[in-house]
């Protein structure tokens, strides 16, 4: 910064520059693990610290302000020595210089050299000015556990971050300002870090920022650590961010602070809050808002009890005063959100907010009878908006409440009322003020006539049995046989009994009191003959009931009773009659046995013999049960039927005798047959098949159950009329012997005569003489009468045909399109030199006789005609046609870059060629029809598809694709050219006549190209051809200022006059201007120029002049020739309204007028004159002058 004040010429001006190149490597050895490194260059408002290289070798640099000591430690760790400088001089101009030529060497050859750390005199916390440089051959190490603080680092030499160490920049990185190569592995460190796309910055490590990250397109490896409101920006690629303990990946374009990046902010509001009663749900989860819908988390709302710190999610349990808030839990993409607290008030629900019921109390009793009795329990009912619970064990809040007798009359209350019995009362979920709960009240405040419940869970006892007056059991179910019964029926509270005839009760006097019992006696008869169902049931005062049920009859009496059974013949049936008086006749059962037997079963029997037969009479109502027995016999029986009967038959014809008889000797009878008319002694078992009358004979044996018996019959067996007869002459060939075959059942088959003749031929034209011409024939065989059998003719057709070539082939042999061609024929048919050709391709579906040409699969079918001897014939056979082989050579020379190409191929075919490329080197199926456009080597392959007459055909060969030899000045800058080479207006990169520009291979293409500092490489195209060059580098450093200098910050005793323009009155003493440019060159005031190497120029400007006016022209240049002018007026600012300040030299004029305050009397230094206030002054000459009050 230039200071400089006009009129009392002071100027202040401080410059520092280095000396050659400044090499600063940075690390620490290991006697120093884990300690901080400063390293400084330049100016520093704490010291000065710089390395450089003269005539003698490396040298280093220090100073301090003040007095003081400052040590270093340098270590190379080649040679490990250890240098100690100490520095007591206090700080002037010349820095004092110590040489260290031992380590010269290291640095000159480039070897790495490990640069210790500053141990005392400067430290970290005071954050020097300094900064790091790395000459092109130099190299700088930060080893792990080693923290580097500077300012900047810059150079063209390498610096790499080791793991576990850090690079602390007191400044903003900005990777296109730093070393030209920078791989970080541990942590670099910065409030601002900028990363362009340049290559040369490799990170697997830690960037560590605060203020702000930028970065390119590219992938970024490693993690970014930033603060939450870090400011995040990624042109595209992938990274990896870190807030906190938090970590998230992004892709593509990303921008925003890193917090919002890795989880978003959200709000949170709860409305609604009010005092409430105890367990009122006021559904608060529905008064909720956010401001994001999209919030994935889950909502919470939490108490906590007035005095306690701790929040929970658990509703309100007790009364008193509560806090209550909203809490949007944090996920992995939403930050925590917390409402504010509101406080509230939890107090019980009264009980006159709640509904009475009978008797203005709050609760019935259901579950009592007659009157105040009850079972084991009872019920207690709310109003139906209500629920009810009790003081005692684990009572639950129910529509309802039932109450034991042990909960009123506690065992442990000596089984007396426990008069501390209470109750709560809550409402019922959908009503208003659902689930508000009301404190516990006494019993005698909720319900009515608790403690007069009388609770009894017996039930009435059937105490004793009289059975035909002796004292006895009967159990439930029991037949019991008895003329009376006497049943006695027992309870403490016991209010009836009854039976189906009859109500034992107070009110009639049949239950009545016996010591501290109620009891009742039943007394039932029996009666003969009729069984009765007992069913009888008790009651007492609580509803308990009891039943008993028992079957009552009368006792039983012994009956009479007789059986017979007449004897019967084999076959009757058997039909006992019984005599009895029992009424259960109906029911008997008879049981038989042969009398020499001794058990009695069921079955009835049905042979011949003396059986037993026992009636057994079962038990009734009235009667008892009796057996009696009786004698009869089965005897044997005549058969009633006995009939033979054989149908008349013809010869040959299988039959069979039917007998019908009743005899169970049927199965054994005897068949036997003779001669119809002959003596009895020609009877044989032998039957008959002869023609003739016949006399059949059954004789049926003796049975256990049946007599013996004989019964005949006649029938005939007669000639046979319907002979059956087929005769046949199989089909047969030319010269071929065959024999006729004839099937009969009748016995003249071996006389039968066999004739033939023509089909169609008149029957006068049979002859014996067997045919041997082809044609078709008619056979007769002539069957000739018999003692059995009929004559019989029949007849049938046969045919002798003509011989089926043994041999029919065809073939052609397989050719080529142009060549001729015959088929050849093999038979043994005699019709071989009259065969017909035909021809049919795959695709046809006829026949042709004309011969195929073409190249293509084809069948031929040879046909031999009929002849005297010979049936016609034909055969197939396939062939091929074939396509002729082709030979094709393929050529392309070296092609340019971006121009149009096309192989060329020789070849005799004329079929379609299609052209397919790879790169060099790669495998065949990488072919494809896309032809290449950029640099390389390729194989070009052309694919000649088969004509009518070739096949198909592939040839290839390789070529070259290279990039256009661009011309000697293949650009120029074009834009308007100032001062200092700069330009003051946008620079374009002008192509070469005949050529376009572009920033990328086989991009956009123009005449003009807009230049700008990133621009590394353009590429060419030219116009006639389309051909393109390869990159071509940017050499020109462009310096382009399009900006004139600013005037700002205009600054006077009257406060901020920011708007400078010309001809403005400023009224002021003394006015500060700043002319501030990135290049500022001069600035001139009134004609008087000043150089100025900064970027901002001060100039201090006062009204100090002969009348307090100063008229002031200011104007500032740039390097590059960019100027801007401003013209104004300062005037002294009491002149603003005339009126003279006291004790201070101010200009006065003699042909103006001034005026003092007032009521007071002044004077003027060298006057003894006594001005009055309120007065024009005049002075008789101009100059300055200083008034002051007067006495």
């Amino acid at each position: 910064m230039n200071k400089e004040k006009i009129n009392k010429h002071i100027l202040v001006r401080k410059t520092l520059s280095l000396a050659m190149s400044i090499v600063l490597v940075l690390s620490v050895c290991n006697s120093f693990p884990g300690r901080k490194v400063n390293a400084a260059g330049g100016d520093a408002g704490g010291g000065y610290i710089s390395a450089y290289e003269d005539d003698d070798g490396m040298c280093l640099e220090l100073s301090k302000e003040g007095s003081g000591e400052i040590t270093f430690e340098l270590t190379n760790t080649k040679e490990s020595p250890t240098y100690t400088v100490v520095c007591n001089q206090p700080f002037d101009s010349d820095n004092e210089s110590i040489e260290l030529p031992q380590i010269g060497s290291v640095i000159l050859n480039g070897v790495t050299l490990y640069f210790a750390m500053l141990k005392n005199g400067i430290s970290a916390s005071e954050k020097i000015d300094d900064h790091i440089y790395i000459s092109e051959s130099g190299k700088a190490v930060i080893n792990s556990g080693i923290e580097v603080y500077t300012n900047f680092i810059y150079g063209d030499g390498s610096l790499n971050i080791n793991g576990g160490g850090t690079l602390w920049l007191l400044s903003d990185f900005v990777r296109s300002e730093s070393c030209s190569t920078i791989v970080n592995q541990g942590t670099l460190e910065a409030d601002s870090i900028e990363i362009d796309d340049n290559s040369g910055f490799t990170n697997s490590g830690t960037l560590k920022v605060t203020t702000s990250f930028e970065k390119g397109s590219f992938d970024l490896a490693g993690t970014v650590e930033a603060a939450s409101d870090t400011d995040i920006k990624s042109e595209g690629g992938t990274f990896t961010l870190r807030v906190g303990s938090k970590e998230k990946s992004f892709s593509g374009y990303i921008e925003g602070k890193a917090g919002d990046l890795i989880q978003k902010s959200i709000t949170i509001d709860l409305s609604g809050v009010s005092d409430i009663w105890l367990g009122e749900n006021r559904h608060l989860s529905e008064n909720v808002t956010l401001s994001d819908s999209g919030y994935d988390g889950t909502v919470y709302i939490e108490y906590r009890k007035e005095m306690d710190s701790d929040y929970s999610t658990e509703e309100p349990t007790s009364i008193g005063d509560w806090w209550v808030r909203a809490r949007a839990e944090e996920t992995d993409n939403y930050k925590e959100a917390v409402t504010t607290e509101y406080p509230f008030n939890v107090s019980y629900l009264p009980l006159d907010h709640c509904k009475e019921v009978a008797g203005g109390k709050y609760l019935t009793i259901d579950g009592l009878s007659n009157g105040n009795y009850a079972r084991d329990s009872i019920t207690l009912t709310p109003d139906p908006d209500f629920l009810v619970k009790g003081n005692w064990g684990d009572s639950e809040f129910g529509s309802s409440i039932e109450v034991t007798k042990d909960d009123l009359y506690p065992e442990s209350n000596g089984g007396n009322f426990y008069e501390s019995r209470g109750f709560y009362l809550k409402i019922k979920e959908g009503k208003t003020n659902e689930g508000a709960e009301t404190d516990q009240y006494p019993y005698y405040t909720m319900v009515d006539g608790l403690k007069n419940v009388i609770f009894d869970e017996d039930p009435p006892e059937f105490e004793s049995f009289s059975i035909d007056g002796v004292s006895g059991e009967i159990y439930e179910e029991e037949e019991v046989r008895a003329k009376n019964v006497k049943i006695v029926v027992s309870d403490d509270n016991l209010e009836s009994v009854f039976t189906e005839e009859k109500t034992y009760s107070r009110d009639n006097g049949e239950v009545t009191a016996v010591g501290s019992k109620y009891k009742a006696t039943v007394e039932l008869d029996a009666v003969l003959g009729s069984p009765q169902e007992i069913a009888i049931g008790a009651l007492d005062m609580s509803g308990n009931e009891s039943s008993f049920y028992f079957i009552l009859k009368y006792p039983l009496v012994t009956p009479t009773a007789s059986v017979t059974v007449e004897d019967v013949y084999y076959g009757t049936e058997i039909s006992p009659v019984l005599t009895t008086n029992s009424d259960g006749k109906s029911d008997v059962m008879y049981r038989y046995k042969k009398t020499t037997e001794s058990d009695f079963l069921p079955e009835v029997p049905t042979e011949v013999g003396t059986y037993d037969i026992q009636a057994t009479i079962p038990e009734t109502d009235t009667y008892e049960a009796i057996d009696v027995t009786a004698t009869f016999k089965i005897m044997k029986r005549t058969p009633e039927v006995a009939d033979i009967k054989v149908p008349d038959t013809q010869v040959g014809q299988d039959y069979e005798p039917v007998l019908t008889t009743d005899s169970d000797g049927k199965a054994d009878a005897k068949i036997e047959y003779k001669k119809d008319g002959e003596d009895d002694s020609k009877y044989s078992e032998t039957k008959p098949t002869a023609a003739g009358t016949y006399v059949v004979r059954a004789t049926i044996p003796e049975t256990t159950n049946y007599e013996s018996i004989q019964c005949t019959s006649t029938f005939k067996i007669l000639k046979k009329e319907k002979v059956t007869a087929k005769v046949e002459v199989a089909d047969t060939v030319i010269g071929t012997d065959y024999e006729p075959v004839l099937t009969t059942d009748s016995d003249g088959k071996a006389d039968a005569i066999f004739e033939y003749k023509k089909d169609g031929e008149d029957d006068s034209k049979y002859s014996k003489t067997k045919p041997t011409a082809a044609g078709k024939y008619v056979i007769r065989a002539t069957i000739p009468e018999t003692d059995n059998y009929q004559k019989i003719v029949v007849t049938n057709t046969f045919t002798i045909k003509k011989k089926t070539p043994s041999t029919l082939k065809v073939s052609v042999s397989d050719t080529y399109v142009d060549q001729d061609y015959d088929p050849v024929l093999t038979t043994d048919s005699d019709g071989k030199d009259k065969a017909k050709f035909t021809y049919k391709g795959e695709d046809d579906e006829k026949f042709s006789d004309d011969k195929p040409t073409k190249a293509g699969k084809y069948t031929v079918k040879a046909k031999v005609p009929e002849t005297d001897t010979y049936e016609a014939g034909e055969c197939t056979s396939t062939f091929t046609i074939k396509r002729n082989p082709v030979e094709a050579k393929i050529s392309l020379g070296t092609v340019l870059a971006g121009t149009a190409y096309e192989p060329k191929v020789k070849t005799a075919s004329k079929g379609k060629i299609e052209f397919m490329y790879k790169a060099s080197g790669e495998d065949d199926d990488k072919f494809t029809s896309e032809q290449p456009k950029t640099p390389g080597r390729y194989v070009v392959r052309a694919e000649i598809a088969e004509t009518d007459k070739y096949e198909a055909v592939t040839c290839s060969t390789e070529y070259n694709i290279v990039y256009l030899a661009a011309p000697a000045d293949p650009y120029t800058l074009s834009g308007t050219l100032g001062n200092h080479d700069f330009f003051t207006s946008d620079v374009y990169l002008q192509a070469a006549e005949g050529y376009a520009l572009s920033t990328q291979f086989m991009g956009t293409y123009m005449r003009l190209l807009p230049y700008n500092d990133t621009l590394a490489s353009v590429y060419l195209r030219r116009d006639s051809d389309g051909a393109l060059t390869g990159p071509i580098e940017v050499k020109e450093t462009v310096k382009i200022d399009k900006i004139a200098p600013a005037f700002e910050d205009v600054r006077s005793q009257l406060g901020d006059m920011s708007e400078l323009v010309n001809g403005k009155i400023i009224y002021g003493d003394e006015i500060v201007i700043r002319a501030t440019d990135e290049n500022l060159s001069s600035v001139s005031v009134n004609g008087v120029k000043m150089t100025s190497d900064d970027k901002v120029h001060d100039i201090i400007l006062d009204s100090d002049t002969d009348d307090g006016t100063a008229f002031y022209q200011l104007i500032a240049e740039d390097l590059a020739g960019n100027t801007n002018s401003v013209s104004f007026t300062l005037i002294q600012d009491w002149l603003k309204d005339g009126n003279i300040p006291l004790n201070r030299l101010i200009p006065l004029v003699v042909t103006k007028s001034y005026k003092l305050e007032g009521g007071r009397t002044y004077k003027m230094s060298g006057d003894p004159t006594i001005y009055y206030g309120g007065r024009p002054i005049y002075v008789r000459s101009s100059g300055k002058y200083r008034f002051s009050e007067g006495n």
